[in-house]
């Protein structure tokens, strides 16, 4: 039951809000986790800083580490 609480707790910290979501749909990018065949339908969107710049990624727990998938830059002038 913890380790259900500390997702739960890890997701309501790191998951983006609705703007960010749309800012993706806008720029193309698919927001549905089952449009992507390696992302379960329980992954949420989340940005991660990394070099250069912050990124969105598919996040999801796996086990008692965390996996993720790439989505795109934050940044619409990035691709």
């Amino acid at each position: 039951m913890q380790r259900a609480e500390d997702v739960a707790a890890k997701r309501a910290a790191d998951e983006v809000d609705e703007d960010a979501i749309a800012d993706l749909e806008e720029r193309g990018f698919e927001t549905d986790p089952e449009a992507y065949s390696d992302v379960p339908s329980k992954a949420y969107i989340t940005i991660k800083e990394t070099k250069p710049g912050y990124h969105y990624y598919w996040q999801w727990g796996e086990g008692d580490s965390w996996a993720n998938e790439y989505i795109g830059p934050v940044d619409s002038n990035r691709r």
